[in-house]
């Protein structure tokens, strides 16, 4: 036999999660003869073992052979069969012994394949010119370095003919390195006054004073309760009870410094993005992309008073309400505690907690503060033959977010008789009073206190 073809390898093969069957073209003496090494996805190389992991067909075969495996890998990988002839020589020849031609072929073979194999490794290795007076040594050193900065230089391919322009400029790029500088701290400056100015403008989108002109407007606002003994001052260009305002710029804060916030509710509308009602205490977090909230804490109302004899129970009181507008961060927790009938609210934002206090209590903290709103007054009237008991109402809740239950109201000629007082509805709304004439009655339910947020 001859070695006719310098085929050194087969492969590599891609695997499809199918073919175990992979053919190589070369001749093997032994099945040891033959390299298989599988290669990952990821370009690591595993030599695979004979009789576990393959086994070969085609020993002796001057056309070659296969591989067959025993594990069908899954695409992305691939097979490569390489020769692997062990470099030893274990024919021995005795002197005046007996010839034999096929077994000096045989090693001649051997050698071959041995020469075939090396042939191999050096087309894969890297080889100096002929004249080229550097060492292996010092090559590779410099491999080494190279290969420190090899994101460095990939990051530099894209721009290399920029590279060779900037070099023939050289003395032009020197003198404006100065110029950069000043131009840095210009850039600094700018975006700061940037950064000012679109806060100015986020400011003016939500908050004009010029949004309400009208007594309605206004008592709409506050949830139809205007407190005694306070006034409101409006901005020039309004006007209240057909009073012109003056102030033009009102500044923020709540009733108790005769000051009015005005909301322009188009604004905010426009740029609103989720809407949240919380009725219980616990953690609420901004939804994504929400930086600012303006927020309605309305504090609980406790329930009417009952009724026994001729007379009335006490109407239920208002809860307070604190309105306010708060930067938020986006996943942070804030805590939230919402008072049930007759309890008082609050809600810390940072180092600011806003307050609720239920029961006719007072609010802190918030643009506008309303105190709960009073109940409404009670009524016994005698005569013959008529006798009318009239509870007082329930307080209504703030924002316009709760109404209060109405009083009862009984007539009598004789004998005895109670009416209960009706519940308030919606949040912060006390309950109305209970009348009798000789009897008894309950009073009307109050409300729990509730969390509206606006976000933005």
């Amino acid at each position: 036999m001859t070695i006719a073809s310098e085929a050194n390898r087969s492969g590599p093969y891609a695997c499809n999660g199918a073919t175990t069957h992979f053919p190589f073209g070369f001749r093997i003496y032994d099945a040891a003869h033959i390299r298989v090494i599988l290669t990952d996805p990821q370009g690591t190389e595993t030599t695979l073992s004979l009789g576990t992991d393959y086994t070969v067909a085609g020993v002796g075969q001057s056309g070659g052979g296969a591989v067959d495996m025993a594990v069908a890998y899954a695409s992305g990988y691939r097979v490569t069969l390489i020769l692997n002839v062990p470099f030893t020589q274990n024919i021995d020849l005795e002197n005046q012994g007996a010839y034999f031609a096929e077994t000096i072929e045989r090693a001649i073979d051997l050698q071959t394949q041995m020469s075939l194999q090396l042939k191999e490794q050096v087309a894969r290795a890297v080889v100096l010119p002929v004249t080229s007076s550097v060492s292996v040594d010092q090559l590779t050193s410099s491999v080494l370095s190279l290969s420190d900065i090899q994101p460095q230089m990939q990051a530099l391919v894209p721009i290399a003919q920029d590279i060779k322009t900037v070099a023939g400029i050289s003395g032009s790029v020197v003198a404006a390195e100065g110029n950069a500088s000043t131009a840095t701290a210009a850039a600094g400056v700018a975006t700061s006054k940037a950064a000012e100015a679109a806060a100015s403008a986020e400011a003016a989108k939500i908050w004009n004073p010029a949004s309400y002109s009208t007594t309605a407007q206004i008592t709409t606002m506050l949830g139809g309760y205007v407190p005694t003994g306070r006034r409101l001052k409006v901005g020039a260009g309004l006007s209240l009870n057909g009073v012109a305002g003056s102030d033009a710029t009102p500044a923020e804060g709540d009733l108790s410094a005769d000051r009015l916030l005005a909301l322009d509710l188009t604004a905010v509308l426009g740029r609103l993005k989720n809407v949240r009602f919380i009725t219980a205490s616990g953690n609420v977090q901004p939804a994504p992309g929400c930086t600012k909230w303006l927020g309605f804490l309305v504090g609980g109302a406790n329930s009417g008073g009952n009724s026994s004899g001729a007379s009335y129970g006490a109407g239920a009181p208002g809860g307070a309400g604190c309105m306010f507008f708060a930067t938020v961060s986006d996943g942070t927790q804030y805590t939230a505690i919402i008072g049930g009938v007759g309890g008082n609210s609050s809600f810390a934002v940072g180092a600011t907690t806003y307050s609720a206090q239920g029961n006719g209590g007072v609010a802190t903290n918030g643009l506008i503060n309303l105190s709960g709103a009073p109940c409404g007054d009670g009524t016994v009237t005698g005569g013959n033959p008529v006798v009318l008991s009239t509870g007082p109402n329930g307080g209504n809740g703030p924002f316009g977010l709760g109404a209060g239950g109405g009083g009862a109201r009984v007539s009598n000629w004789n004998g005895s008789i109670s009416k209960n007082g009706i519940p308030g509805c919606g949040y912060g709304a006390g309950g109305g009073a209970a009348a009798g004439l000789g009897g008894s009655g309950t009073g009307g339910a109050g409300t729990p206190g509730c969390l509206l947020l606006l976000e933005f």
